[in-house]
């Protein structure tokens, strides 16, 4: 089974393309892949909280970028890194 990507609804009913970020890449100090949610603007606190679940039990470090006015903002938690525009 892909990390990335579910089958057609997981057990909390998302969609698949759910599991895609919008970017990856390799953070060149730790070797880890870092995945990209280039738009947190765009989701709800469940929305937000939802992914970044989706991400972490995937073992995934994450970075998201957010507008400075959001309904719902990224925080900054372990694994977690957030950019603000």
């Amino acid at each position: 089974k892909s990390r990335f990507t579910s089958n057609k609804k997981n057990k909390n009913g998302l969609p698949a393309t759910f599991g895609i970020p919008d970017a990856m890449y390799t953070d060149p100090e730790t070797g880890e892949v870092v995945v990209v949610e280039a738009d947190a603007g765009n989701y709800n606190a469940k929305q937000i909280a939802k992914k970044m679940q989706f991400w972490h039990v995937r073992g995934f470090q994450q970075l998201w970028a957010q507008p400075k006015k959001t309904t719902a903002k990224v925080h900054p938690e372990k694994g977690v890194k957030v950019l603000e525009a």
